[in-house]
């Protein structure tokens, strides 16, 4: 009905094309839709495809909120746990500190590191464990071995028991030493 050609159809052929596409609830050319009717009008046409979707991305977004509460929480569980294993060793480490220095000073004030020496091996199995960890013996559990070995290595040389102290100060250094062979540690105030 259009003055202009251009905006009219070419023949009936053509309107009756438009016609059928317009009753059957297609798009047509001689109407111009928004975005908002062509997503209005793609919902009516998919309704089941688009529900199914809806209620998917609604589960997988629920699904997925709980999942990532469940990890912060199981994360903050396993913080705290590992914040009571870590206070109850470092308190473990410096009973163990005092109770070897108190019972060495005791020990020879009586004559009797020989008590002490004995405690030698299940020094050394515990540092054994410790230094077979994949990352390695800790800094501070060096140190510390470094202390306990040499305390017993001179309660076992104290003792009369000379050979023992050497072979504890050797496996002791081969435990500094490493795989790889290399030197030892310094120890604070070494020269």
């Amino acid at each position: 009905m259009s003055p202009l050609p251009i905006d009219r159809y070419a023949d009936a052929g053509e309107l009756a094309s438009e016609l059928r596409r317009f009753l059957t609830g297609q798009l047509v050319s001689a109407h111009r839709y928004t975005a908002g009717q062509r997503l209005s009008r793609f919902v009516r046409k998919h309704r089941a495809a688009v529900t199914i979707g809806v209620l998917a991305a609604i589960g997988f977004a629920a699904g997925g909120t709980f999942s990532v509460r469940r990890i912060v929480h199981e994360r903050d569980v396993a913080d705290r746990q590992r914040e009571i294993a870590d206070t109850r060793r470092i308190a473990a480490e410096h009973l163990i500190d005092k109770m070897l220095s108190d019972v060495k000073n005791r020990l020879q004030q009586i004559g009797r590191l020989d008590l002490l020496s004995s405690l030698g091996s299940e020094i050394r199995d515990y540092y054994g464990t410790l230094a077979k960890l994949p990352s390695g013996m800790p800094a501070d559990d060096v140190e510390r071995m470094a202390m306990a070995i040499e305390l017993v290595g001179f309660a076992e040389r104290d003792s009369g028991k000379a050979d023992q102290a050497l072979a504890t100060w050797s496996e002791a250094r081969a435990m500094l030493a490493g795989p790889a062979g290399a030197p030892p540690p310094r120890r604070c105030g070494a020269g």
